[in-house]
């Protein structure tokens, strides 16, 4: 099974994990000053073949108007992409995340530190509330 968590926005955070392969990364792209940031998400997520999508939903926040609007956009990408596919995707809202500090990301080995990382971790966040929501964490792996 393949989840991919997602962070929406200029920079796009994705957190992929494929449990067949026991493989996860996370990673962010500046969509800003792409040409066309709608398709580039879109074509991300062909690349990544998820089986199922956690997004941050979007919230209108005033003093972030322009920023806000692209989130939007990105989420429709991103719904478009599952709805063609018929995979869930499970929006969650912003506030879901909180339940997953740096602190206990580090204690599975995950945290990847700096702020060119910010959107990639927020992304994993998603993806390890989608997970746990679905008892599919392997707890053992804790480090204290």
């Amino acid at each position: 099974m393949r989840i991919l968590g997602i962070d929406p926005g200029e920079d796009v955070g994705f957190s992929l994990l494929d449990t067949d392969l026991g493989r996860e990364e996370s990673w962010q792209v500046n969509i800003k000053d792409r040409e066309s940031p709608h398709l580039y998400v879109y074509h991300k997520l062909e690349v990544a073949r998820p089986d199922v999508i956690a997004c941050e939903d979007f919230y209108h926040i005033p003093r972030y108007m322009k920023l806000s609007m692209i989130t939007a956009e990105l989420i429709g990408v991103v719904k478009l992409y599952g709805q063609q596919r018929d995979i869930e995707v499970a929006m969650q809202n912003r506030g879901m995340k909180t339940g997953w500090p740096a602190v206990k990301i580090k204690m599975l080995g995950l945290w990847q530190p700096g702020e060119d990382k910010t959107d990639a971790m927020d992304a994993l966040r998603h993806r390890l509330v989608y997970q746990e929501k679905h008892d599919m964490i392997d707890w053992t792996k804790l480090k204290p």
